[in-house]
């Protein structure tokens, strides 16, 4: 049965999987996918993403440039994140599903490409995964 619960705006799942030992995710085994569209002008996550590298030692950042037509992948590759492109506009499921497809990691930190998420709080995330399958920040 799962277990769920809320803790100071997280949500909290645990499947309890038998034979899968907890592992702590800190940041090196976690990687970032950022689905981004026309992201290409202005400050955002997607081109400037100093600040969530500054948060932890990610193993990768991932952008999805969902089909832009201004240079959102380019202003990406140049801030140094693996850069996945659609030829057209998917939508934000599609992309997160490619970033994911894309990612080796075990676990997997997804966020906005207009800086909704604050970096230092994805370290609150991803170190509940050595209790739980699933963390969910609330707003």
């Amino acid at each position: 049965m799962a277990r769920q619960r809320v803790e100071s705006g997280l949500i909290l799942c645990d499947q309890r999987r038998i034979g899968i030992p907890p592992v702590l995710a800190k940041g090196t085994s976690a990687a970032v996918i950022i689905p981004a569209g026309l992201m290409g002008t202005g400050g955002n996550r997607a081109n400037d993403n100093t600040d969530l590298r500054a948060a932890a030692p990610w193993a990768a950042i991932i952008v999805v440039d969902d089909g832009s037509t201004d240079d959102t992948g380019a202003r990406a590759a140049e801030a140094g994140a693996i850069v996945l492109r659609h030829p057209y506009n998917k939508g934000n499921r599609a992309a997160v599903k490619s970033g994911i497809r894309r990612a080796t990691t075990r676990f997997i930190l997804i966020v906005d490409a207009d800086g909704q998420h604050r970096p230092g709080d994805a370290l609150r995330l991803t170190d509940k995964l050595s209790e739980y399958d699933l963390v969910v920040a609330a707003r």
